[in-house]
């Protein structure tokens, strides 16, 4: 008999939780018909981002980032340059969260849903100066989903978590990460200096002398234009290389990034800073895209250039070369092991071209 009655106790309790569980949308993730979206916006009327992340490392750091004509610049936590690929993926991501449940409507305790004080939130601003903000609360029951909340709203939804954690980024991932960015069409010289070994790159240019020729009483338009448009011939310390073992070398130092955030390059510019000697110095010379004049019958003309000259210093606690720009108010680190493997790769195509 008491085993009886222990049944009938066991099946209430379960029922009960049943009950529960079905009026908090626990079992609910809205997968019987297409899902809302939590919030209606157009990227390009966003005029402003705010993003309090959730975890340790972010949890007391506000990122802002602010549309400056067409141009992302981030406001805090400092003015870190901005790679534009990721802030225009965070707006993707904020437009695609949908909407799994509604919780409850007009809930009258938002703390028991963790969005009186939410562990995440994040703000945009649009240019008619109206805002919205997903606050993120407690884990749902339901694994993986939250709980969330729009503004200051008592309607509680639940979210997949895998949608806001694209949305949970730190300063680092909107900042651009790989100082030496170059355009390998443009770049006309290269100069790497360490340990006492320069390296000097060079691309060689057609002399005002090199016309295209034709045995033809008329001139060859065809024949001119392939001539003057070949492809450039370049050198390493005065000894020619091909074009694929130009874009190696490029590719090496252009693939240089960091996953830390920059550092004001003022440390190892003042006048007063005492450093030892960098580990490497590098000067790229680039031409800039506008100045190049091209004919048939007409020498390609000097274009104009830029040269950005570059230091690496060494911080050998962290083993990381922070690589000064002056070009740049920031320095960026850089893993010792990347550099060293590139120095080699240079010093590797050297020894190869001086055989030749």
């Amino acid at each position: 008999m008491k085993k009886s009655w222990l049944t009938v106790l066991l099946l209430l309790l379960f029922g009960a939780g049943l009950w529960y569980a079905s009026t908090q949308q626990f079992f609910q993730t809205g997968t019987s018909e297409p899902q809302q979206k939590l919030l209606q916006l157009d990227a390009e009327q966003v005029q402003s981002i705010v993003v309090q992340g959730a975890d340790a490392a972010t949890k007391t750091e506000s990122i802002k980032l602010e549309r400056q004509n067409k141009d992302w610049v981030m406001i805090q936590p400092a003015t870190y340059p901005i790679n534009v690929y990721p802030v225009q993926d965070w707006l993707s991501s904020l437009a695609a969260v949908e909407i799994a449940a509604m919780v409850e409507e007009q809930a009258m305790d938002l703390g028991k849903y963790g969005l009186e004080q939410p562990t995440a939130q994040y703000r945009i601003t649009l240019k008619d100066g109206t805002s919205q903000t997903i606050k993120e609360g407690n884990p749902s029951p339901l694994a993986d989903y939250v709980y969330v909340a729009i503004n200051e709203e008592t309607t509680v939804y639940q979210v997949a978590a895998s949608q806001l954690v694209s949305l949970n980024r730190s300063a680092v991932d909107f900042a651009i990460k790989e100082p030496i960015q170059l355009n390998t069409d443009q770049v006309q010289a290269v100069t790497l200096t360490s340990a006492g070994t320069t390296y000097k790159l060079k691309r060689e240019r057609a002399s005002s002398t090199d016309k295209p020729t034709n045995n033809a009483a008329e001139p060859n338009h065809e024949q001119g234009a392939s001539a003057m448009e070949s492809e450039p011939k370049w050198t390493l310390n005065g000894k020619p290389l091909q074009e694929e073992q130009i874009i190696t070398l490029l590719n090496h130092i252009s693939s240089w990034s960091t996953s830390e955030a920059p550092k004001p390059a003022k440390q190892w510019t003042k006048p007063t800073s005492t450093l030892a000697e960098p580990l490497l110095t590098l000067q790229v010379t680039s031409a800039k895209e506008d100045g190049v004049h091209k004919t048939v019958h007409q020498p390609v003309q000097k274009p104009s250039e830029q040269t950005t000259l570059y230091h690496g210093y060494v911080d050998a606690e962290k083993d990381t070369v922070w690589l000064v720009s002056s070009q740049s108010e920031w320095a960026y680190g850089i893993e010792r092991h990347k550099i060293d493997q590139s120095l080699q790769m240079w010093e590797e195509q050297h020894r190869t071209a001086a055989v030749k």
